[in-house]
């Protein structure tokens, strides 16, 4: 996956198809394994940007572009 909102879409779709009954009993493995990437993704994406904050709040530096957490 490419970026977090195209995993976190791919998500969506399969839960809709899951819910909905469109997916028959020969989808469901591939939707499942398909569903596994996107919310690895998803979450690998997530667990750089929580490292990011925790290392740049520790420092008291924004990270790149971004606002600096220190008081004022």
């Amino acid at each position: 996956m490419s970026s977090f909102k195209q995993a976190y879409q791919t998500l969506e779709r399969i839960v809709s198809e899951l819910e909905s009954g469109e997916a028959d009993v020969d989808q469901l493995i591939p939707l499942l394994e398909e569903a596994a990437r996107a919310y690895q993704s998803c979450r690998a994406q997530l667990e750089a940007v929580r490292k990011l904050l925790e290392s740049s709040d520790q420092s008291g530096e924004a990270p790149e572009g971004g606002v600096s957490r220190e008081p004022m």
